[in-house]
């Protein structure tokens, strides 16, 4: 009933006998320990030099700090402290430091829920117009830090999906821009597929529905007062058979056929929607990454320049 009406659809429903928690499963909100290895991973990808400059980048991303044998981080709406060999077998101080050193291969931990501020890829700021315009110093100096760390989220984004060069990131985006078009093309052709499935459906019930009276005005011989009568259903029958000569039916098809039809559109709708939604989001985070690589080679290309003057 669902499909057939257009409401909304539960996609691969769970079904029962699942904890509140286990049933968000990726949409869960992230705990406390995973948002800091999330700013841990943040940090890594600037390249820190030593254990004590991660700290300071994870100071810098609002991370409270306590020195100890196992440093211990306090930030966002924790309660309490958490120590770095709570985190997981990856996120040790031991382990990390190796990490910097090069000894060893940092995995990220995979990221649930919904994606922070703080996590998310943002826009870099052009802080010089903004500056221009009237803000100031420390407006400055809060989107230099910004743009830092927004530009190691678009580094780190360029490592994880192998992009090793900005020929393969304009490859990809483009990928992403002609897929994200199609699939927009084809939830339109399904929904006008949609619409004219419910219009013929209407339009076969309408032609039965008075198709009685439409005969009574034949054998009246088209009578002006049998008309008169019944002008609204004859206006309806006629307008029904118009509609299936303008779309050249010469037979109408079964209304049970008609409604297989529209829940075998409306399931696919769905499923293509779906798709055409997650390539969105993706050409989005793609579109903002390639702004801030574009700003960061701006910058240096600026520097080189200011550098070779």
């Amino acid at each position: 009933i669902c499909f057939e009406n257009g409401y909304s659809i539960v996609e691969n429903p769970k079904g029962k006998g699942l904890t509140y928690d286990k049933w968000l499963g990726d949409k869960k909100k992230p705990s406390h320990r995973e948002r800091i290895c999330a700013a841990i991973d943040d940090a890594l990808a600037q390249k820190p030099a030593s254990f004590d400059a991660l700290l300071e980048l994870l100071e810098q991303a609002g991370y409270t700090v306590k020195d100890g044998k196992v440093p211990s981080l306090l930030g966002g709406e924790q309660k309490n402290h958490i120590r770095m060999d709570t985190l997981g077998e990856n996120y040790t101080p031991e382990v990390l430091r190796a990490v910097i050193k090069g000894q060893r291969t940092h995995i990220p931990k995979k990221r649930k829920g919904t994606i922070s501020q703080d996590q998310k890829i943002q826009l870099a700021v052009d802080f010089e117009s903004a500056v221009h315009s009237g803000k100031g110093p420390g407006f400055e100096k809060w989107a230099k830090l910004f743009n830092m760390k927004q530009g190691s989220k678009a580094v780190a984004y360029l490592q994880e999906h192998g992009l090793t060069s900005y020929a393969d990131l304009e490859v990809l985006y483009d990928d992403l821009t002609h897929k994200t078009n199609a699939l927009r093309k084809e939830v339109r052709l399904m929904d006008d597929a949609i619409q004219e499935n419910a219009i013929t459906q209407k339009q076969i019930t309408n032609y039965a529905q008075t198709r009685k009276v439409y005969d009574g005005y034949i054998r009246a011989g088209y009578s002006k007062k049998y008309r008169e009568e019944h002008e609204k259903d004859i206006l309806i029958h006629q307008a029904a058979k118009k509609y299936f000569d303008d779309m050249g039916m010469e037979k109408l098809p079964q209304m049970q056929e008609l409604k297989e039809e529209n829940l075998a559109l409306v399931k696919q709708r769905a499923s293509v929607n779906s798709q055409y939604r997650k390539a969105k989001a993706d050409k989005e985070e793609l579109q903002i990454v390639k702004a801030n690589i574009d700003a960061i080679l701006k910058e240096d290309h600026q520097r080189t320049a200011a550098q070779e003057r």
